[in-house]
């Protein structure tokens, strides 16, 4: 080599990156390199002079070998970022008047994409200035996304990590009774390698995530089409380009209530009525006036499909839209006669029916394929292939000025 080299360490620690240290370092010695600094902090501690001549530190091969398993930055680390040289030479000036003075001819930094961003722009410098000095990089980082490599040394670790603890995590939601959904959100910057790890949580002992979504994939909504007709439907599915909508939302109220004001202004003006007459006297009968004044519409319809940057999450799972009284039956368990029984209700050969008792008795002798549901103040009776239909009578209470099931 003929001249000293020196190396440093950046961005968050790995369990490799002390590994990385240790074959620069003997990589170094064995081509002839006087000696190898190492820089205290990175970039940061080399602008205040702080480096170590590494031989007093690393006398044998034992010390070599403890080194590539040490935990956290042997040297320490730094998050300094370099200015653009142009709009900021002085820094790069005292860089390279401590380089020479070291007599460095070669410049190690270990770490990610900062780190890699260092070392560009110091070479770019280098070789604006005629400078002999080499700079390389060694890579490090546990998102995986340095551009040309495959594993980047510190994912493999944070991979292993991740998939640790989406088992723990998996066998804590499994203790309850109670069925509920954790979202769990994994760093990586702008890749999803670590993310992806989370396979890796499925094993002969455990199910494994349900769902996986990665941020390389786009997931903005092209259009939102609601109720399309059945050729229609069976034409989105037949081409895979299409997701069926579950009709779940997760938006802030503000983003909400910006879209209903630009898309339904006269549900958002009943919607502003009603909260000038919170904590008032007058909440009550104001809430009542408002809601029955607005006009049936859902919010697929009236907000889904019009609004912008709408994003959508791809999943396979367990899902009923409960959208009306069949679905009672779906999700619950029905007797040997195919019928789904709820309050004080007699059946006698009575059949694949849904009947929902209130505080009366019921008694259904000879009936098949009916909706019975009795409230406080209406009796609904329906046949199965006209439950899209009770929309209808919503309609006609509306119209006679009639609150029962509105």
């Amino acid at each position: 080599m003929g001249k000293n080299a020196i190396v440093g360490q950046s961005g968050g620690p790995t369990s490799v990156i002390n590994a990385s240290l240790a074959g620069v370092f003997e990589s170094c010695k064995n081509r002839g390199a006087d000696i190898v600094y190492g820089m205290c902090n990175g970039v940061a501690g080399l602008l205040e002079e702080r480096v170590v001549d590494l031989s007093t530190l690393l006398t044998d091969d034992l010390d070599i070998e403890l080194l590539k398993r040490t935990p956290s930055s042997f040297l320490g680390s730094c998050r300094y970022k370099l200015p653009d040289w142009r709009d900021d030479e002085a820094v790069y000036k005292k860089l390279f008047a401590i380089l020479e003075k070291l007599n460095i001819g070669y410049f190690f930094y270990i770490g990610g994409n900062d780190s890699m961003d260092t070392i560009g722009k110091l070479a770019e410098y280098g070789e604006r200035i005629q400078s002999d000095i080499r700079f390389m990089g060694v890579p490090k980082t546990i998102d995986n996304d340095l551009m040309v490599t495959d594993h980047t040394p510190g994912y493999g670790s944070a991979a292993k990590y991740i998939g640790v603890v989406m088992k723990e995590i998996i066998r804590d939601a499994t203790v309850y009774g109670t069925k509920y959904v954790t979202v769990v959100e994994i760093m990586g910057r702008n890749a999803g390698w670590l993310t992806a790890a989370a396979a890796l949580a499925k094993s002969d002992d455990c199910e494994g995530v349900d769902m996986i979504c990665l941020p390389e994939v786009p997931f903005n909504v092209e259009r939102f089409v609601e109720k399309p007709d059945l050729d229609t439907a069976k034409e989105y599915l037949a081409s895979h380009r299409y997701l069926w909508n579950s009709g779940m939302f997760v938006w802030k109220t503000s983003s909400i209530l910006a879209n209903i004001q630009k898309l339904m202004p006269d549900i958002y003006e009943g919607l502003e009525r009603i909260e000038a007459a919170v904590g008032t006297g007058s909440y009550a009968s104001v809430l009542e006036t408002e809601y029955h004044a607005f006009r049936s519409e859902s919010i697929d319809f009236g907000v889904m499909e019009k609004a912008e940057n709408i994003y959508t999450l791809p999943g396979s799972f367990g899902w009923d839209d409960v959208g009306n009284w069949l679905a009672v039956e779906r999700i619950n368990p029905t007797n040997e006669y195919g019928n789904y029984i709820e309050g004080d209700v007699i059946t006698i050969g009575t059949e694949r029916s849904t009947i929902c008792g209130g505080k009366r008795l019921i008694a259904a002798v000879g009936i098949e394929d009916l909706i019975v549901v009795d409230t406080d103040d209406a009796v609904l009776i329906c046949a199965k292939d006209s439950t899209q239909d009770v929309k209808k009578v919503i309609e006609n209470l509306k119209i006679c000025n009639r609150n029962q099931l509105v």
